[in-house]
C-alpha cells in the first residue's frame, strides 16, 4: 500500500502553475490529454442509478475534474448511491432491527447501507466531492459570480 501524500491531479497542476517545475509525463500527461467526459451512462448502469448520474456528471464537469476514463468509477459511485437509497427505503418500512428466532437483531438493510455509503464516500473523495478532499482540486473550478449579500457585507455599508 502506497504510503504519504496522494498525487496531486494533473488538471490542478496544470492550473497552478506546477510549481515543482517537474516535467509531467507518462500517465500524468496523457491524463491531462484525455478526452472529457461526455454525459451518457454506461449501458451497464442500472436503472436505480440514472437518477444519480445527470447530477454528479453536472458537478463534476463544473469541477473539471471528470475524464471520460473515469466513467466506470463513476457510474460505481451512482451504483453504490442508487444501492444506499435503496436500503435506506427498505429500513423506512422494516426499521432499524428485525426479530428473529434469535431475538432482535440489526436490519441486514443496515449493513448494505453502511457498505454502499462506505463505497460512495471513497469515490467522492477520488473525484473531490467530500470536503476535505475538494481541497485538492479547489483551484479547477470556475470563479463563483460575486454574491450581492458578501459585498454589501464587505463594504461595511449600514442600513438605515
Amino acid at each position: 500500500m502506497a504510503k504519504g501524500r496522494k498525487q496531486k491531479p494533473v488538471p490542478l497542476k496544470l492550473v497552478t502553475g506546477n510549481p515543482g517545475k517537474r516535467e509531467i509525463k507518462g500517465k500524468a500527461a496523457a491524463e491531462a490529454l484525455a478526452p472529457d467526459l461526455k454525459p451518457t451512462p454506461p449501458k451497464w448502469l442500472p436503472e436505480e442509478a440514472h437518477e444519480f448520474w445527470k447530477p454528479i456528471v453536472k458537478i463534476l464537469r463544473g469541477m473539471r475534474v471528470a475524464k471520460e476514463s473515469d466513467k466506470p468509477a463513476l457510474a460505481l459511485l451512482c451504483d453504490a448511491l442508487a444501492d444506499v437509497k435503496a436500503a435506506h427505503a427498505k429500513i423506512a418500512l422494516s426499521g432499524y432491527t428485525v426479530a428473529t428466532a434469535e431475538g432482535v437483531k440489526t436490519n441486514p438493510h443496515y449493513n448494505v447501507k453502511a457498505s454502499a455509503a462506505k463505497i460512495a464516500i471513497r469515490l467522492m473523495a477520488e473525484f473531490g466531492m467530500t470536503p476535505s478532499s475538494r481541497a485538492r482540486v479547489l483551484g479547477m473550478a470556475a470563479p463563483a459570480a460575486a454574491d450581492p449579500l458578501d459585498e454589501f457585507l464587505e463594504s461595511g455599508e449600514k442600513s438605515a
